[in-house]
């Protein structure tokens, strides 16, 4: 793969699964710490505290660098947890990725449509084998590795942001608890906020991965008829 292909790629990789749920835990940090030091912390609302960071930024643009620093390092944090302990956080977590029945039903039509079955996955697909053909696409076809990373960096923010959910439920709930007000000024709109994120992306999540693992097989796949 260019290295310019590649810078590219990382880049965008990067920005995507990293920066934005980086940034949404340093902002739930900050607002704990501005709530913390408020001397009065009812008169807080979400919209004066991200108010008050714009000043600031204003104020020092060197601040910026410092916020990009944090959030690009909360959000390595993230991503470098199992992306599947993000989903087990999930209710009514019944599955593993890479799910091997929705896998097999892609082998079984394209069966019926005339292509050979080259690989048996009635008995499961261990990471150590979707690991492998991975490593196999990445290394006989760049392009197609290239292709599923758009994937893999879509499951990986989603990942990101379901952690991103967690830190403002559990910092929303710290706000309200610690100041006995609700509904709070700044921690009730971040605990629904924070909500409605987890529920959008924990909905779509196993939707997300199992487009992935399919993307990954279908990739592998053609390699061999091609041949």
């Amino acid at each position: 793969m260019p290295a310019k292909t590649i810078v590219g790629h990382f880049s965008k990789s990067e920005f995507l699964s990293v920066l934005p749920p980086g940034f949404y835990i340093f902002m739930v940090i900050y607002s704990c710490y501005i709530v913390d030091f408020s001397v009065d912390p009812s008169q807080q609302s979400l919209f004066t505290i991200i108010a008050l960071l714009a000043d600031q930024i204003n104020l020092q643009l060197t601040l910026l660098l410092f916020i990009l620093f944090a959030s690009y390092l909360l959000g390595s944090i993230c991503r470098a947890l199992p992306v599947r302990w993000a989903e087990h956080t999930i209710p009514f977590f019944h599955c593993h990725f890479p799910y091997p029945d929705k896998l097999n039903k892609v082998l079984n039509t394209l069966q019926k449509c005339g292509l050979q079955r080259i690989i048996d996955l009635s008995h499961g697909v261990p990471m150590h084998m979707f690991n492998y053909w991975k490593d196999f696409v990445c290394l006989v076809t760049p392009d197609g590795f290239e292709f599923y990373q758009t994937f893999e960096t879509r499951s990986r923010l989603f990942a990101g942001i379901i952690w991103a959910a967690w830190s403002g439920i559990i910092g929303g709930l710290y706000l309200i608890i610690r100041t006995w007000n609700f509904p709070h000024g700044v921690g009730f709109p971040l605990f629904c906020l924070s909500f409605i994120l987890f529920i959008t992306f924990g909905a779509n999540f196993r939707r997300v991965r199992a487009q992935e693992a399919k993307a990954l097989l279908m990739i592998y796949l053609a390699y061999f008829q091609k041949k």
